[in-house]
């Protein structure tokens, strides 16, 4: 009697899968510490840092007199483009073109 090839590529793979060892389980989370009474507590390295300064709003008449001239975009500000005028501060503390009432 004569046998398939089938059914010999068929017993050739169940040998070959039988000789392969068993694959090990993934290794278990470290335990959770835990707190002084009783509970458990995750540790995050966000909650260790210190809070960020709220930003600084940029005053562009802030140490100038009325008549001085300012600029609406910050120093350090690389992206900030404004229109080619004189601008001054004016009465108000504000940095502007119109012409200013000081004083």
């Amino acid at each position: 009697m004569r046998r398939s090839p089938w059914v010999l590529l068929a017993g050739t793979t169940t040998a070959v899968l039988a000789a392969c060892p068993p694959v090990a389980p993934p290794p278990e989370p470290p335990p959770t510490p835990a707190l002084p009474d009783g509970g458990t507590t995750t540790l995050e390295p966000a909650a260790a840092l210190p809070p960020e300064p709220p930003a600084r709003r940029y005053d562009p008449c802030e140490g100038r007199g009325c008549g001085d001239p300012c600029s609406l975009c910050p120093p350090d500000a690389l992206d900030c483009r404004e229109v080619p005028a004189l601008k001054r501060c004016d009465a108000a503390h504000e940095c502007t073109t119109r012409p200013g009432s000081c004083p």
